[in-house]
C-alpha cells in the first residue's frame, strides 16, 4: 500500500505525507505489516518560536529626537513635556531659599531641562526636583495581530517506522500488537533548515489493542435479499425493530448453610414494528394475507406473565475468598406460548410469531455452575449455565431451542462501597423445533423457525453501589449495560443493539 497526500490551509501550512506498508499473512489468522511514513510541513504564517517586546508593564516614553521625556510628577497627565539637552549650559539657581542656591539646575545626566513645546530652559530648581520620566502602559496593539509558538505550527519533518501484528479473533473482534519508532526534527523538513525553536526528539511506542465492532450481524433491514428468509415462499414484510422489557423477582431462601431454594417469576413486555417489502400485496384487510399485512403496518405488542424458574442452589465450596455453587432446577411454563393476533373482518389471523410469545410452553431443565473469587479489592468469577427443553413439542406444536451460556467477569472496588465490573458473555441457542399447529399466516422472516437461534458474543459494563442505610452487604443497587460484539445468527434476524439491566438486591 503506497500513499501520498498533500494539503494546504489558510494558515499558510503546506504539508506532504508519503507512506508505504506491506501486509503479509503469516498463517493461523495472523498478519504482519511493516510500514514507513514521512511527513513534512512548512510553518504557519503567524508562527514564531518566541516573541520579543521592549515593553514592560510600564515603559519609559522616548522621543525619536530628544530621547527620554519628563513630566511634572504632581500633574503628569496635564504637564508639559520636557527633555534633557546636554548641549546647553544649565542655568544657575538664583533663589536664595533653594537648597541648590548658586548651583546649576541640571538633569540626571548634567544637561539642562528644556520644554519640548516652547524650547525654554527650566530655570527653577523646585520644578526640576519634581520632574520624572514619563511612562506608558503596556500596549497590546504594538504586537502582531496573530502569533503562536505552538510546536505543531512550526516547520518540521518526521519519519516513523512501524511494525503491526494483527489477528482476527472473530469477524468483529481483532487483536493488534504494534511497535513504532518516531523521530521529529526541523532538519527533516522538506528543503531543510530550522525555524522551530524546539529541540528535536525521538519516541518509541508499543501498544496492544483489542478492537471490537459493536452491533449485530443480523439482517433486519428488509432488503430484497430478505426474500430467502421465507424459504420457498415470498416475504411480504420484515421487522424493523423489537424491544423487550423483562421484570424478574428472585426469591432465595436458605434451607441450610449449603442449600438454598430459588424461585424466579417473570413479567414480560414486547414490542415489534415492521415495514412492507417491495412486491407485497396491499394491506387492505381482504383475505388472510391482506389482513396480516394490515396487522404488520401497526406495532405488535404483547405482555404478561413469563415462565418461572425454580432451582436448588448447592454451595460446594464457600470460604472467605472463593465460592463454588451448583444449581439445578426446572423452568415452569407459566407464560403463554400461543398468543394470537386479533381477528380482522372475520378472518382468523392465527398465532403471533414465536419471538412475541411470553413463554416457552415446555417444561425445561435448568442447570448452572458458578465460581467466584476475591483478592483484596478485586473480585472475579465465571458461570456456565444452560436450558434444555424436556418436551419435544409444547401443546401448540413447537419447542424453543436449547440454550447454553458462558460468562466471565471481574469487578473492582472504587471506594465508598461503589464498584465497577467488566463482563464477557457467549450464548448459543438452537433453532425452534416443529412449528405452530393450526392457523399461522407466515408473511415475514420472524414467522419461520429457521430464523431463530445462533451464537452471540457480548460485553458488559456495570456499576454497583450499596443502598442507603444498608444493613447487609447484599443490600445493593446494580446497573449494567450489555453490548453485542458479534452475532452469528441463524437465518435473518433483527440486529441487536444492547440491553440494560437494573438489579435491586436485599437480604432479610
Amino acid at each position: 500500500d503506497l500513499g501520498y497526500r498533500y494539503s494546504r490551509d489558510d494558515w499558510g501550512i503546506h504539508s506532504h505525507t508519503l507512506s508505504i506498508e506491506w501486509v503479509q499473512p503469516i498463517g493461523h489468522g495472523w498478519t504482519v505489516t511493516p510500514g514507513l511514513r514521512y511527513y513534512t510541513q512548512s510553518a504557519a504564517d503567524f508562527y514564531t518560536p518566541y516573541l520579543i517586546t521592549h515593553q514592560g508593564l510600564f515603559s519609559n516614553v522616548q522621543d525619536l529626537v530628544h530621547g527620554q521625556i519628563y513630566v511634572n510628577a504632581d500633574s503628569p497627565n496635564t504637564s508639559p513635556r520636557y527633555y534633557e539637552d546636554l548641549s546647553i549650559a544649565p542655568p544657575i539657581d538664583t533663589v536664595p531659599s533653594s537648597w541648590n542656591y548658586g548651583g546649576p539646575i541640571t538633569g540626571p545626566n548634567g544637561g539642562a531641562y528644556v520644554d519640548a513645546a516652547t524650547g525654554g530652559v527650566v530655570a527653577s530648581q523646585a520644578l526640576a526636583d519634581i520632574l520624572r520620566p514619563d511612562t506608558a502602559l503596556y500596549d497590546q496593539s504594538k504586537l502582531p495581530a496573530h502569533y503562536s509558538s505552538d510546536a505543531r505550527l512550526a516547520g518540521f519533518g518526521s519519519v516513523s517506522a512501524r511494525l503491526l501484528l494483527e489477528r482476527a479473533i472473530t469477524p468483529n473482534v481483532q487483536l493488534e500488537i504494534a511497535y513504532e519508532h518516531f523521530r521529529r526534527s526541523a532538519a527533516l523538513r522538506l528543503g531543510g533548515g530550522s525555524d522551530s525553536g524546539y529541540a528535536d526528539y525521538s519516541a518509541y511506542m508499543f501498544n496492544v489493542a483489542l478492537r471490537a465492532k459493536f452491533g449485530g450481524a443480523g439482517d433486519g433491514g428488509g432488503s430484497s435479499s430478505a426474500d430467502s428468509a421465507c424459504g420457498a415462499a415470498q416475504c411480504y414484510v420484515t421487522p424493523t425493530a423489537m424491544s423487550m422489557d423483562m421484570h424478574m423477582l428472585d426469591f432465595s431462601y436458605a434451607l441450610t448453610d449449603q442449600l438454598s431454594l430459588m424461585v424466579m417469576p417473570r413479567w414480560v413486555d414486547m414490542r415489534m414494528t415492521m415495514r412492507p417489502l417491495d412486491g407485497a400485496p396491499p394491506g387492505d384487510g381482504m383475505g388472510p394475507i391482506g389482513s396480516a399485512i394490515m396487522h404488520a403496518a401497526h406495532p405488535h405488542t404483547t405482555g404478561g406473565i413469563g415462565d418461572t424458574d425454580v432451582q436448588l442452589l448447592m454451595s460446594l465450596d464457600s470460604s472467605s475468598d472463593t465460592s463454588l455453587v451448583v444449581g439445578v432446577g426446572l423452568g415452569v411454563p407459566t407464560g403463554s406460548a400461543g398468543l394470537r393476533m386479533r381477528d380482522v373482518m372475520q378472518n382468523n389471523m392465527g398465532y403471533l410469531d414465536y419471538g412475541m410469545q411470553t413463554g416457552s410452553g415446555t417444561w425445561d431443565l435448568l442447570g448452572g455452575v458458578t465460581y467466584t473469587a476475591r483478592r483484596g479489592w478485586i473480585q472475579w468469577g465465571a458461570q456456565l449455565s444452560g436450558t434444555a427443553r424436556i418436551q419435544q413439542r409444547n401443546v401448540y406444536g413447537y419447542a424453543l431451542g436449547d440454550v447454553l451460556q458462558g460468562t466471565a467477569w471481574g469487578s473492582f472496588e472504587l471506594g465508598g462501597g461503589l464498584s465497577a465490573s467488566l463482563r464477557a458473555l457467549h450464548t448459543r441457542q438452537g433453532r425452534v423445533r416443529g412449528g405452530f399447529e393450526g392457523t399461522f399466516i407466515q408473511i415475514g422472516p420472524s414467522d419461520y423457525t429457521a430464523n431463530y437461534g445462533g451464537r452471540t458474543w457480548e460485553a458488559g459494563l456495570g456499576l454497583s453501589m450499596p443502598l442507603p442505610g444498608a444493613r447487609s452487604s447484599h443490600d445493593r443497587l446494580a446497573v449494567e449495560w450489555i453490548a453485542p460484539l458479534n452475532d452469528q445468527v441463524n437465518g435473518y434476524q433483527v440486529s441487536r443493539q444492547g440491553s440494560l439491566a437494573c438489579t435491586l438486591s436485599m437480604a432479610f
